[in-house]
């Protein structure tokens, strides 16, 4: 691929654009190995096999904080120029359509952990209603809580976006970045938290892509301390897993009090990280692959589907696996996974794409 460090006529930026295919990688990864372990047996908090699960939740933790970010920018260096009418019909018919299809198909059929497929058995009336409370908030499948954190920060774009633009748009941004260190995302529940969290780096996209050139040099200059930031904060946030969850494990219960210390490292890690991924594919864009343009074209659709995939590949997995294999093979499945359910996901999306033609977008998404 060419370099495009700047819109084309067809406002498309090459490594924005793969920056998508970089964050369903990591989104996918942070649940496939992960439900890996958890699926095969963990059996307490003394088990080696947190270790293996704290270092693969340490990586894939909050990636959908690049997601935020993303849009954000992509909102900035081509979406604002099109009009507010364009903007939200696109995400109505790109991002919320595809959601409430998603969401009518994963209430009827339906995985929770520990059980098998599930079929809704209620009546049309009752059905309904699942339904509703479903697309509010974001429940018919685990990862569906941030679509409407995502829409609300649709609706604060005008607001977001105007405040950006103002000359003491820093002093806003600044706390607003600095909030998630002491305001903790929840789950499976949504909140205010959650989208305080994640209007962070939707913000900081938007502020950024305004002027994109000039404000992208000021991050290449905090490319170092951007490193440091991410090595310790990933450290702390596998050191701090153990608190986290080792709890959970014993009193199936999360620990008390207002911050989630574990949320808080991780969210360091993910923002330094998202400069540095960021500078890497501005840097590299003529080098990325075709495969990446695939997953970034096809992220939506992944992202709706992949959790779908994984509950129905451990079902198959258990049929072979009655006891918990040793962390070799704990492994070798989870990367299994991790790639087979992309490479499924990523076919799927590509085959509805070519069946349905520009109409896909609004059942698979943009």
């Amino acid at each position: 691929m060419a370099e495009e460090n700047g819109p084309t006529k067809a406002g498309f930026i090459t490594h924005l654009h793969a920056f998508r295919g970089v964050a369903i990688i990591l989104i996918v990864g942070a649940h496939a190995p992960t439900m890996t372990i958890w699926d095969l047996g963990m059996q307490g908090p003394l088990d080696p096999n947190l270790a293996l699960a704290a270092g693969v939740e340490v990586i894939g933790h909050n990636s959908t904080l690049f997601f935020a970010f993303i849009s954000g920018l992509l909102f900035s260096t081509i979406l604002a120029g099109r009009g507010w009418g364009r903007f939200y019909k696109s995400k109505i018919l790109n991002v919320l359509f595809p959601y409430a299809f998603f969401t009518l198909l994963f209430t009827l059929f339906h995985w929770k952990f520990g059980q098998s497929l599930q079929v809704f058995s209620g009546d049309v009336g009752a059905y309904a209603r699942e339904v509703w409370d479903n697309l509010l908030t974001g429940q018919a499948s685990f990862q569906f809580w941030y679509i409407p954190v995502l829409a609300i920060l649709f609706v604060l774009t005008p607001i977001t976006a105007w405040t950006m633009r103002q000359r003491w748009a820093p002093f806003i941004l600044v706390p607003l970045l600095a909030a998630p260190l002491v305001l903790s995302r929840t789950f499976p529940d949504n909140s205010v938290e959650n989208v305080v969290v994640f209007l962070a780096p939707y913000a900081f996209g938007v502020w950024l892509g305004l002027d994109y050139e000039k404000r992208v040099r000021h991050v290449e200059r905090l490319f170092w301390p951007c490193v440091v930031l991410a090595i310790v904060a990933s450290i702390a946030a596998y050191i701090l897993f153990f608190n986290h969850y080792g709890p959970l494990l014993v009193r199936d219960e999360d620990p008390a009090g207002p911050v989630n210390w574990y949320e808080t490292a991780s969210y360091v890690q993910k923002m330094a990280l998202l400069c540095l991924v960021l500078l890497w594919l501005r840097a590299h864009s003529d080098w990325l692959p075709r495969w990446l343009d695939l997953l970034a074209i096809n992220a939506f659709a992944i992202y709706f589907m992949h959790a779908f995939l994984l509950f129905s590949f451990f079902e198959w997995v258990n049929l072979f696996l009655d006891a918990q294999p040793p962390a070799t093979v704990q492994i070798a499945v989870g990367l299994l996974a991790w790639i087979g359910v992309l490479a499924v996901s990523l076919a799927i999306s590509e085959g509805l794409r070519r069946l349905l033609g520009p109409r896909s977008k609004m059942l698979i998404g943009a």
